[in-house]
C-alpha cells in the first residue's frame, strides 16, 4: 500500500522543524566523556543479565511457588503447614477469606450434603433428581470472649477440603494482634458408610496465659414447624427436631427428623490458660417425601423412630472409629483415578480442577456398600443385586468426545448452587452418553464412568474397549488408573509425550489383575494383537483414514483379529511430532522455551543497551571528526642505514 504524497510531505516538514532539537541533543551526547572502557562495559552487561535472570527466582523464594499458602495470621499459618503437601499435590484445597479460592468447602455422601461456611451452612437433601437446601443449620457457631479485654475476640478462619479422606477441616483463630490466639480445629464429614450421619468434632486449645470464655450455639430452626423430643437412656442430653418442608418445583412435601445433642441454649465453657477441650456433635438425619397429607403424622413418627434408633446405636461409638471408617471408604474409592501432567498454558484444566470436580460429584452419589447395608429382606436383595452388578453389561459408555474438551462441565465452584448445578450436569451427561449401568452402582460406578469420559474410552458391551482421542489433542501426559473391565481385570493406560518420545505421543498399557488374557492393538488393528501383562506395553499413536480409535483392548483375540477387517482403513501412519512451541506452552506457560519470559526481556534490554553504546560511539565520531588532527603516517625507509 503506497503512502499518500500529502502524508509524506507533512512528515518531511515535521522532521525539518525538529532537526535543530535533534542536532542539539546529539551534540550533548557527543560532549559526554566516555569513562568506561570495554572491559567495564562487558562486566556491567554480564552483571545486569545475571541480576535480571535471578529476579524470577527471588520472587518465587519470597512468595512461595503457590501463593495460596500465605496467610497473614500466624496462628493459622502454623496449623496450615500440616496440609501443605496435600494442597501441593492437589489432594486438598484451601479456602481462606484473604486468598482467592475457586473451591467452596463441601461434604456429602449421596443422602445428605453440606456446604461448610461455619454456622451459616444449610443442610442439603435429595428431592427427586436434585439436591435442595432445607432451613436447618447443622453446624455449631462459636464465639470467644476475653474477660481481660471485656469483649469478644476477632476471628479469622481457613478451611481445608481433603478430597482423599472426604473430610473438611475448619480452622479458626480468635485473638487480637497483641494477644496469643485461641485455636479451634473442626472436622466435618457426611459419613460415607452411614448415610444418615453427619459428624463434627470441635477441638479448643488456649495457648494464652489467661482464661477464655467460649460459647457454643446450635441453631434449631426448621421454619415454623419444629418440636423437641428428649431421648431416653444414654442419649439423655440429646433431642429430636422434626419439620415439614415444601419440595421446590413439585407438589410433594418432605418430612425431616433430626437427632442431635441439645445445645440450643448456648452452652458456655471456661477454657483455662493452656487448656484443651474437645466436643463431638453427632447428627442423625432421616427424611421422606410424600404427597398424601392424610399420612403425614404416620410418616413423621416413622422418621422419628428411625433416627432415635440409629442415634442410640451410634452414640456409643468412639469418634475416631467413625472418622476412620468414613475415610477408609473414600480412600478405597480413589484407588481408581486419573492423573494429568501440570500445564501452565491458558484455558486448560489441571489436577486441582479435576480432583475438585470429581470430589463434588461423588458427594452426591451413594456408594454400593450403603445400598447393601440398607437392604432389609432377601426379596429386596434379589431385586437390588442386578443393579449393583450392572457393569457386567457395560453398554456403550462413554459414547462421545472426551469431557476434557467440554468447558461447561468445569466451573469455578464458588457457591453451593454452582456445585449442585455442575454435579447434576455431569450425571446427566454420563447418563445420556450410555453410562446408565455404571451410574446405577453409585459412587464406584460414577467414578469409573467419569474416568472413561476423560479419555474418550468407550465400551462396546464387553467385546472390546476403545480409546477415541485425536493425536493432535495429546499434548500432555495422562494416566488412567485401574479402569474396571467387568469383574475380570483392571487396566492401566498411560500417554507419554515429550523429548524422550521425540515429541510424539505414545501409548502404554498394562493389566493389574486378570483372570483372562487381554490383548491390545493400536489404530486400525493392522498389527497382530499384543498380550497384556503387569508390565507396561508400548504402542505408537497412529492416524488413520478414515479416523478410527487409537487403541483397542479385549479378552477375545479372535474378535480383535476380525475387527481389523471391519474398520476399512485406507491409509495409516504414525502421528506427527508436536511442534516444540505447543509443548513449551504447557511446560513453561509461553512458547519461548525453557527460560522464563523475563530472561528474554533482559536479553532484549541488553541488545538495546549495546545499540545505545554503539550509537553513542558513532555520534562521537561524527561530531568530533573535524576537531581531530591527523599526523601524516611515516613510511619506513626502504633501506636501512
Amino acid at each position: 500500500m503506497s503512502i499518500p504524497d500529502s502524508v509524506r510531505n507533512c512528515a518531511w516538514l515535521v522532521f525539518l522543524r525538529m532537526w535543530p532539537h535533534i542536532s542539539r541533543t546529539l551534540q550533548l551526547l557527543s560532549d559526554m566523556k566516555i569513562t568506561l572502557n570495554y572491559r567495564r562495559i562487558f562486566l556491567l552487561l554480564i552483571g545486569l543479565s545475571m541480576f535480571l535472570y535471578a529476579i524470577p527466582v527471588l520472587f518465587r523464594r519470597l512468595r512461595g511457588t503457590r501463593p495460596a499458602h500465605f496467610v497473614p495470621f500466624q496462628c493459622l499459618q502454623e496449623r496450615l503447614e500440616d496440609f501443605k503437601d496435600a494442597i501441593h499435590t492437589f489432594d486438598a484445597s484451601l479456602h481462606y477469606d484473604e486468598v482467592e479460592s475457586n473451591y467452596f468447602p463441601f461434604t456429602g455422601n449421596g443422602y445428605i450434603a453440606l456446604g461448610v461456611v461455619q454456622s451459616l451452612s444449610k443442610l442439603l437433601i435429595r428431592q427427586g433428581r436434585y439436591f435442595e437446601t432445607v432451613p436447618y443449620y447443622p453446624l455449631v457457631s462459636i464465639t470467644v470472649n476475653s474477660p481481660l479485654l471485656g469483649r469478644s475476640l476477632d476471628e479469622t478462619a481457613a478451611t481445608v477440603m481433603d478430597f482423599r479422606k472426604g473430610t473438611v477441616h475448619l480452622l479458626q483463630s480468635f485473638g487480637e494482634a497483641s494477644h496469643v490466639c485461641l485455636q479451634v480445629s473442626r472436622k466435618i464429614a457426611a459419613h460415607r458408610k452411614i448415610p444418615h450421619l453427619l459428624v463434627e468434632t470441635v477441638d479448643f486449645y488456649n495457648p494464652s496465659a489467661e482464661d477464655m470464655e467460649v460459647k457454643i450455639t446450635l441453631h434449631s430452626n426448621l421454619r415454623e414447624i419444629k418440636e423437641a423430643v428428649v431421648l431416653d437412656g444414654k442419649a439423655r442430653d440429646s433431642e429430636i427436631v422434626s419439620g415439614i418442608v415444601e419440595n421446590a418445583g413439585s407438589s410433594q412435601k418432605t418430612v425431616i427428623a433430626i437427632a442431635r445433642p441439645k445445645l440450643a441454649d448456648s452452652r458456655k465453657i471456661t477454657l483455662k490458660a493452656g487448656g484443651r477441650i474437645q466436643r463431638q456433635i453427632v447428627t442423625v438425619i432421616s427424611y421422606e417425601s410424600f404427597v398424601d397429607s392424610a399420612n403425614t403424622a404416620q410418616i413423621k413418627n416413622n422418621a422419628i423412630d428411625e433416627v432415635q434408633a440409629l442415634y442410640n446405636s451410634i452414640i456409643g461409638i468412639p469418634m475416631d472409629m467413625l472418622l476412620n471408617s468414613h475415610s477408609m471408604v473414600w480412600e478405597a474409592l480413589w484407588k481408581s483415578g486419573f492423573t494429568i501432567s501440570y500445564s501452565k498454558a491458558a484455558n486448560v484444566y489441571n489436577g486441582d480442577k479435576i480432583n475438585a470436580t470429581v470430589y463434588y460429584a461423588l458427594c452426591f452419589e451413594k456408594s454400593s456398600s450403603q445400598e447393601l447395608k440398607d437392604v432389609k429382606s432377601r426379596e429386596q436383595l434379589l431385586t437390588l443385586r442386578p443393579t449393583l452388578e450392572a457393569p457386567k453389561s457395560a453398554g456403550h459408555c462413554y459414547a462421545t468426545h472426551n469431557t476434557l474438551q467440554a468447558s461447561s462441565l468445569w466451573s469455578s465452584y464458588r457457591s453451593v448452587e454452582e456445585i449442585v448445578r455442575v454435579s447434576h450436569l455431569w450425571r446427566l451427561t454420563l447418563m445420556k452418553q450410555g453410562c446408565g449401568n455404571f451410574l446405577a452402582m453409585g459412587a464406584e460406578g460414577f467414578l469409573q464412568a467419569f474416568i472413561l469420559s476423560l479419555g474418550g474410552l468407550r465400551f462396546f458391551g464387553y467385546e472390546h474397549l476403545e480409546m477415541w482421542m485425536h493425536p493432535s489433542e495429546l499434548h500432555r501426559n495422562y494416566d488412567f488408573r485401574r479402569i474396571a473391565y467387568g469383574a475380570d481385570a483392571h487396566l492401566n493406560i498411560a500417554i507419554r509425550v515429550g523429548e524422550e518420545t521425540e515429541n510424539k505421543p505414545v501409548l502404554q498399557v498394562s493389566v493389574d489383575r486378570s483372570d483372562k488374557t487381554f490383548y491390545a492393538c493400536d489404530a486400525g488393528c493392522l498389527d497382530p494383537p499384543v498380550a497384556l501383562t503387569k508390565e507396561m506395553q508400548e504402542f505408537p499413536v497412529k492416524l488413520t483414514d478414515p479416523l478410527t480409535a487409537i487403541l483397542y483392548i479385549t479378552s477375545d483375540k479372535e474378535h480383535m483379529e476380525e475387527l481389523k477387517h471391519t474398520l476399512h482403513v485406507k491409509e495409516i501412519k504414525e502421528s506427527d511430532p508436536h511442534p516444540h512451541h505447543v509443548l513449551a506452552e504447557h511446560k513453561h506457560g509461553h512458547s519461548l522455551g525453557g527460560l522464563p519470559a523475563l530472561f528474554w526481556i533482559s536479553v532484549a534490554l541488553l541488545v538495546a543497551v549495546f545499540h545505545i553504546f554503539l550509537i553513542r560511539l558513532v555520534v562521537n565520531e561524527y561530531f568530533n571528526q573535524d576537531n581531530k588532527s591527523y599526523a601524516p603516517a611515516k613510511r619506513p625507509s626502504r633501506y636501512t642505514a
